[in-house]
């Protein structure tokens, strides 16, 4: 196995602006793609994944889904993603050894600073460090990376979880149904799924079904919320199995007000979407839906919010604690200002024009990456926060803020970070707000 990943060859293929790069084994066979939708502002951002199906079909779908993602929470920043071939049962030996490889091809472009990457499916942060150590970055493995852009000790889980909660509720309260009470499912209960229970816990939904891989346990007057929780983070999957538990699939048939998807890619398929009983679908997964499933809830006056939409949460999460040094409190703070009225905005004025919400997000997505690539051409900003869309700032503004993000994080300049900090928050907001308005251009 040592021998089979030291002398890896790559392969590139260019498809417009897109591009594909394939990490081939000495034998020929696959050890890993990196897929590139789109370049904004110089940058593009993406996970990587290890898994023994991952394809670049896969992740050439996700990397654009990402790029949409990205426009939509007004970033400047195109999509990709990364992954990397895990054979079933290797051991960790081999599991490192296959990251090393993997960093070591594409050294060039992970240090070109060009690619925001971070954990993802399969991936934990220590795996990330040992692709940046091979790609010659560095970094400590004991410390972590960042989910996508610069150094973050925050799971870009609980962001996304809260967009997917936010969504829900944005899409409810547009089909006249009350949050509290309402008749909430979930496929899936991974970190995101988990995350977006307890947000809707808290704005009193009713949890009345909950599925994994291995099945979907039901309570129609509703889940205790912490129980639920708690079974979840301790028995895993095999929380939703065992005796009373109904098959997986069964969630999708839940009479329910709103269906949260954060299962699999193509965990949706079309005779599901026939049979399905949600007045609402949340994707917070990635391609959650096989082929014609859209389309079909859309015939059948199904409200969908897709996954750019409601899954938006992870990466604009992590570009506020890394952009603004924003605590998991603040990003919260932010996300149910900034992120929620976009939602419903959004679908307001797809419902004005009789076509799905992911009609409208994909056209304010795409004018304000328009508007990045005007304003940025090859340059690359600060971070991801696109500063050339807002207003101007003043000398003595820009030299506070540079203070605060060269502070943030010393102990001994931590008096400092602390008094300039609601700066940085506020000129992240004033950045956030402009972009969006580009985004809204033409609406009406």
């Amino acid at each position: 196995m040592r021998e089979a990943v030291s002398n890896v060859t790559i392969r590139e293929e260019q498809r417009g602006g897109s591009r594909s790069v394939l990490v081939d084994a000495p034998d020929g066979t696959p050890l890993g793609f990196l897929e590139v939708d789109r370049i904004v502002a110089g940058r593009c951002c993406g996970g990587i994944r290890a898994t023994a199906g991952v394809t670049r079909e896969e992740l050439r779908r996700i990397a654009a889904v990402m790029t949409l993602k990205c426009g939509f929470v007004g970033l400047a920043v195109g999509g990709a993603k990364g992954g990397i071939v895990m054979p079933s049962g290797v051991s960790a030996t081999e599991r490192v050894e296959r990251f090393a490889a993997y960093g070591r091809a594409l050294g060039p472009i992970l240090r070109s600073g060009a690619w925001s990457h971070g954990v993802d499916l399969g991936t934990t942060p220590a795996d990330i460090a040992v692709i940046r150590e091979s790609a010659g970055l560095g970094g400590n493995r004991s410390r972590g990376v960042a989910a996508l852009d610069g150094d973050s000790n925050t799971s870009s889980a609980e962001p996304a979880g809260l967009t997917v909660a936010l969504a829900t509720e944005a899409a409810l309260e547009s089909l006249a149904i009350p949050v509290r009470g309402a008749r909430v499912a979930v496929q899936g209960a991974g970190a995101v799924g988990r995350a977006a229970v307890a947000a809707l816990g808290r704005a009193g939904a009713r949890i009345v079904a909950v599925a994994t891989i291995a099945g979907t346990v039901c309570r129609d007057d509703g889940f205790d919320i912490a129980s639920l929780l708690e079974g979840l983070a301790r028995r895993g999957d095999g929380f939703t199995g065992g005796a009373g538990a109904q098959p997986a699939r069964s969630v999708l048939e839940v009479d329910c007000d709103a269906l949260l998807v954060c299962a699999g890619t193509a965990s949706v398929d079309f005779p599901a979407a026939v049979r399905l009983r949600a007045r609402t679908v949340i994707c917070g997964a990635n391609i959650p839906f096989a082929d014609r499933v859209e389309e079909t809830l859309f015939d059948r006056g199904i409200l969908v919010l897709p996954d750019f939409i409601a899954g938006a949460g992870g990466v604009l999460g992590t570009t506020l604690e890394t952009a603004a040094g924003a605590a998991p409190v603040e990003v919260e703070s932010i996300l149910r200002r900034r992120f929620k009225p976009l939602v419903a905005a959004t679908v307001a004025a797809a419902a004005a024009r009789s076509e799905p919400p992911a009609a409208e997000a994909s056209r304010r997505a795409l004018r304000v990456l328009a508007a990045c690539d005007r304003a940025y051409e090859a340059t690359r900003p600060p971070t991801l926060l696109p500063d050339r869309l807002a207003p101007d700032l003043s000398v003595a503004a820009s030299v506070c803020l540079a203070i605060e993000r060269r502070a943030r994080g010393s102990s001994r300049l931590a008096r400092i970070a602390r008094r300039l900090h609601g700066r940085s928050l506020a000129r992240a907001e004033e950045v956030l707000s402009a972009s969006l308005a580009i985004g809204a251009e033409g609406v009406g």
